[in-house]
């Protein structure tokens, strides 16, 4: 893009004592004030002429990450190239921002000088920070700016550069009561002897799910459905999940609701992670969020890079679709897996007027991230919206 010039406050300031010189020497006409005023006008061209040529071919490139985590340090960087033979470029800035998706007034500010860039040379700088919201983030354009030499001309050249950076919900930190709570859901499956996993005796033949090894395909059955599938193998030690996040809002959004709403999808973040970590299960993953269909898969790494991805972008719905999300749950859940309801405000089966079906009371357990009692289970921290400083 062309190079934008404007005169900055001190150059009017400046401009303002040269033409009082200028006019107090024509009309007095005093020479010698006519010759000092056209030497004192000598920086303004001075200054425009070094400000253009300083960003008339520079170049510059962003280096973000492709994923971040909330609340994490972020790095990103800013390479700026001089391809110019002889003259270098001094005090440039670069300007950027980074937009929140379906957020673009609350755009973050990313600035870093660079001093100096050599003729022929390059210059990196980084910003650090840590964008406290999950989501997808969009960065541009870029600016690069200089007031060199004097301060009284600004130049300035945009670059669209447009890119975006995914950031996945913040973890928190599993209390012992919430591994308490697992062997008891263990403990109470005993009636199912023989549970799938990753390790065992040949149990059966299974559609594939995403994150299933390709050493456990069965290639010869899955030849004649003319569909994958793979071998179900006996274990004793896993149970599975159905992961329920209620981020619906029935009265309209309240002053603190999105704190609860990111509170709980950190809680479902910080469960999935914990649940794929000790694998050997199939986990369900729901939400209220009507544009995204369930997830299902065995507890991977797989699986939870695509569940981190889903809980960014999931976002709070109106009116009550609690009832809705559990119905769907007994329908593509496994009749014992265990249900983890994670809701942002108080639930029982009256609120969302549905009845529960027989057995389903024993292996539900609601999460209410506006209680209290959450801590009981999950250690967590709330952050504002926006960049913190590093």
């Amino acid at each position: 893009m062309a190079v934008r010039i404007r005169i900055c406050r001190q150059g009017w300031y400046y401009l303002a004592v040269v033409l009082l010189i200028f006019a107090g020497a024509l009309f007095r006409q005093v020479n010698l004030l006519l010759i000092l005023s056209g030497i004192i006008m000598s920086p303004l061209v001075l200054g425009w002429l070094l400000a253009w040529r300083t960003v008339g071919r520079l170049t510059v490139r962003r280096l973000p990450p492709s994923q971040a985590m909330a609340g994490e340090p972020l790095s990103v960087s800013y390479v700026v190239s001089n391809p110019r033979k002889r003259l270098g470029a001094w005090a440039v800035l670069c300007e950027d921002s980074a937009v929140r998706e379906n957020e673009p007034s609350a755009a973050e500010p990313l600035r870093v000088l660079f001093p100096h860039i050599a003729a022929r040379g390059q210059c990196k700088g980084v910003v650090r920070g840590a964008l406290v919201r999950r989501g997808i983030y969009r960065f541009g354009p870029l600016r690069l700016s200089t007031r060199f030499p004097f301060g009284l001309f600004e130049a300035q050249r945009v670059f669209a550069e447009p890119q975006s950076i995914l950031v996945l919900p913040r973890l928190g930190r599993l209390n012992p009561a919430w591994t308490a709570r697992r062997r008891a859901a263990l403990a109470g499956s005993h009636q199912r002897a023989a549970r799938r996993g990753s390790d065992g005796d040949f149990f059966g033949l299974r559609e594939w799910n995403r994150g299933d090894g390709l050493r456990r395909v069965a290639w010869r059955a899955a030849a004649k459905r003319g569909s994958p599938v793979v071998r179900d193998l006996e274990q004793s030690h896993s149970r599975d999940a159905a992961l329920l996040v209620d981020l619906s809002q029935p009265g309209g959004p309240r002053a603190d609701s999105d704190i609860l709403v990111e509170r709980a999808v950190s809680c479902a973040a910080t469960i999935a992670a914990d649940l794929c970590r000790r694998g050997g299960g199939t986990l369900w993953l729901m939400t209220t969020d009507a544009r995204f269909p369930p997830l299902a898969g065995a507890t991977s790494g797989i699986l939870l890079k695509d569940a981190m991805e889903r809980l960014a972008l999931v976002e709070s719905s109106p009116g009550d679709r609690s009832a809705a999300l559990i119905e769907q749950a007994t329908t593509f859940v496994d009749a014992d897996a265990e249900i983890i309801l994670i809701t942002t405000r108080p639930w029982t089966p009256d609120t969302c007027g549905t009845t529960l079906r027989a057995g389903l009371t024993k292996r539900l357990l609601v999460i209410d991230v506006s209680s209290e009692e959450l801590r009981h289970y999950f250690d967590y921290q709330d952050t504002l919206p926006g960049i913190a400083p590093r």
